[in-house]
């Protein structure tokens, strides 16, 4: 989109403003530099990932998005020939692949809640071999691990060796009595790697070696003995040993990276997304926004808007989000359902301009995939392009005037909006003679009129409040204006033209009575009823939408309240349901076990007489019957008949959940598999409940 419009809108103020929610470098670039899109399936997509990542903010779930770091300067400098980035920056690699893979996991294993942010997350590349090759040479501090190479480990040691080795002489050099006598201190210290003493400058020639620096104050030699050279020498070849293996080490890491490198920086791009939707949704949250409803039609409608910046502003000075938004009176307005061209006047100061930036800067965060600070259901049309021209256009280098700064703008406007389009033109046709003005005014309109362009205007021209009653798609507005206290309410009225109130001001702000008397008796009378009519219907409109915004409060309350009823009755429902099993698997236990204990006493009666022994079966047979007729015994019946083949069944008189391998109906048996061997189960040890 044009940047001029997003310029006087004020568009890099909220890029800014987002760009500090981000968690990492990656984010923040993204905020910087994202522009609104015109492609519908995108900016839908963008909103639904906010929405997600709120929501899932909002669940206090743990979200891993630390560690991530821009990698692409470092890749930038892999490309040029012959240069090797420092061991610190390849770690940077594994701390923040490794946090994509787990970003990866933690958003596929959420994706039933967060289809849209599992999309992405899918898209995330693995780098297990590279990972484990960064994290094996190099450490959490970014120095190479002695484990990286044999080699490597072998020359380490001998560098620790060499070095006690001249550690201990120097400290037997210093006890010599012919060596103390001449030294500046006690102690030894390192110059260019060498081992030296600290002798007095006087005495620099009475000790045998090299001098390798002079203190500043010039009263200290720093002096390598003689017979530390070779050992210092030997040191040096193993130091530069110790280098060309860490080098050796980093171009393989580095070549291992530079193969992968279109995948790194795909995911580089995912992350930074991810980052930059992060901070959408933090935004959203410390800011009490909501999604955008997004169509295609071209309609705007705003409910209870505010704009972004004034609720910054007015939080930086109270401390409180919510004192903020109490603060700031919200905006409502619509254009798109019934009309396309809104006509807005009313009184200087009366806060046109700032309605207007407004809707441009809130319909360029919706286009951009933000969340908006407006009430639920509020709707933003996809527009391919805003257009603005708004404020002081005077150009001091082109030697233009403000009217000739303006008529540039609004011409390059007029040649390249279409029926896509949205336009916000602020006082159209002042700087020049009124009557001239608003003639090129309305053939402007009417240019956007016929092409169904999507327009919002501010004018203090009167002769434009009449364009609307004579065009069916077009619409007048006023901005409320508080008399009392000579300030801007905010507060939008569609459907009335407002009015200057300039004589009533000039009155209020020290005119003398006479001036204002005369500057009234000046004005026709038509012109006057025409002005009290007008003040009279805005004044019955104002109270109107006064009692309409108690009735939407009383609606809202109620919808909340019959929600939470319908929340308790499913709680309810859902508790009773779960009560009822839980009583079904209490009766199965408890009949289970009856069966069990009465079968142990009639089994003994086997041996008994013989009328003892058929009074015995006669019971058990009824027993059983009793039994088999229960409900819950049906219920078992009807969940053993439709089990197949793989199923898990709970058993249990085994503590333990079985496959089914087969159920056999006429010996009322399922045979299930215990490990890898068959055993059959009766039917009455078989229970649906999902308990053992």
């Amino acid at each position: 989109m044009n940047e001029h419009a997003l310029k006087v809108i004020e568009y890099s103020g909220i890029t800014s403003l987002l760009a500090g929610y981000a968690s990492s470098s990656l984010g923040r670039s993204v905020c910087e530099e994202i522009r609104p899109t015109g492609e519908y399936e995108k900016i839908a997509a963008a909103v639904e990932q906010t929405s997600e990542m709120k929501r899932l903010l909002a669940s206090q779930e743990r979200f891993p998005i630390s560690g991530l770091r821009d990698l692409r300067p470092h890749l930038q400098k892999m490309r040029e020939v012959g240069h090797l980035i420092d061991q610190a920056d390849i770690r940077e690699f594994y701390d923040t692949l490794s946090s994509a893979a787990i970003l990866k996991r933690f958003l596929l294993a959420l994706a039933n809640k967060y289809p849209r942010l599992a999309e992405i997350a899918e898209a995330l590349m693995e780098f297990p071999d590279l990972c484990n090759a960064i994290d094996f040479a190099i450490d959490r501090k970014g120095d190479v691990r002695d484990s990286a190479s044999k080699k490597l480990a072998k020359t380490r040691r001998r560098i620790a060796t060499m070095q006690t080795a001249i550690r201990q002489k120097v400290e037997k050099i210093m006890q010599a009595k012919n060596i103390r006598q001449h030294l500046q201190q006690d102690g030894y210290a390192i110059r260019n790697g060498r081992c030296v003493l600290l002798v007095r400058i006087e005495h620099k020639y009475k000790i045998r070696g090299i001098i390798h620096d002079i203190s500043q104050t010039g009263s200290t030699a720093f002096i390598e003995p003689e017979v530390l050279v070779e050992m210092g020498n030997d040191l040096n070849d193993l130091l530069y040993e110790e280098g060309s293996e860490v080098s050796r080490i980093l171009w393989e890491i580095t070549f291992k990276i530079m193969s992968r490198e279109s995948d790194i920086r795909g995911n580089i791009e995912l992350l930074a997304w991810l980052d930059f939707t992060y901070a959408k949704a933090r935004f959203s949250e410390h800011y009490r926004m909501s999604a955008p409803v997004i169509n295609e039609s071209g309609r705007l409608n705003l409910r209870q808007a505010r704009h972004p910046l004034l609720v910054r502003h007015a939080h930086k000075e109270c401390g409180d989000v919510d004192e903020a938004f109490r603060k700031i009176e919200p905006l409502s307005v619509h254009i798109g359902e019934t009309f396309d061209l809104l006509i807005v006047t009313g009184p200087n100061t009366g806060g046109k301009t700032v309605a207007l930036k407004a809707v441009g800067l809130i319909t360029a965060m919706a286009l951009t995939g933000m969340h908006i600070p407006a009430a639920e259901g509020s709707e933003v049309g996809v527009f391919h392009d805003i257009f603005a021209d708004i404020g002081d256009e005077q150009s001091i280098e082109q030697s233009l005037s403000t009217f000739s700064a303006h008529m540039s703008n609004i011409v390059r406007i007029l040649a390249e909006t279409d029926e896509h389009s949205l336009v916000l033109l602020d006082e159209l046709g002042s700087g020049t003679d009124p009557d001239e003005g608003a003639a090129l005014s309305m053939a402007i309109l009417d240019s956007f009129y016929r092409r169904r362009v999507k327009t919002i205007v501010t004018t203090h021209l009167g002769r434009l409040k009449s364009y609307a009653y004579s065009h069916a798609r077009a619409e007048n507005a006023s901005m409320e204006f508080d008399l009392k206290t000579l300030g801007p309410t905010y507060r939008m009225t569609i459907g009335l033209p407002g009015t200057s109130h300039a004589i009533t001001i000039a009155g209020r702000l020290g005119m003398t009575q006479k001036i204002v008397d005369e500057a009234r008796s000046l004005i026709s009378k038509t012109d006057t009823s025409t002005t009290e009519i007008i003040n009279e219907i805005q004044n019955a409109r104002m109270e109107l939408e006064r009692n309409r915004e108690k009735v939407d409060r009383l609606r809202e309350g109620l919808e909340a309240m019959r929600d939470d009823a319908e929340k308790k009755t499913a709680d309810l429902v859902a508790r009773h349901e779960m009560l009822a099993i839980e009583a079904q698997h209490e009766i199965d236990a408890a009949v289970r076990t009856l069966r069990q204990k009465i079968a142990t006493p009639l089994r003994t009666l086997n041996n008994a007489p013989q009328h003892l022994r058929e009074k015995a079966h006669e019971i058990e047979r009824l027993i059983d019957e009793t039994l088999k007729a229960m409900p819950l015994a049906q219920k078992r019946l009807k969940y053993i008949h439709g089990l197949k083949k793989g199923e898990h069944i709970n058993v249990p008189r085994l503590k333990r959940r079985c496959r089914v391998k087969r159920v056999n109906k006429k010996r009322r048996c399922v045979v299930v598999m215990l490990g890898e061997l068959e055993t059959e189960v009766d039917f009455e040890d078989i229970t649906w409940t999902g308990q053992e």
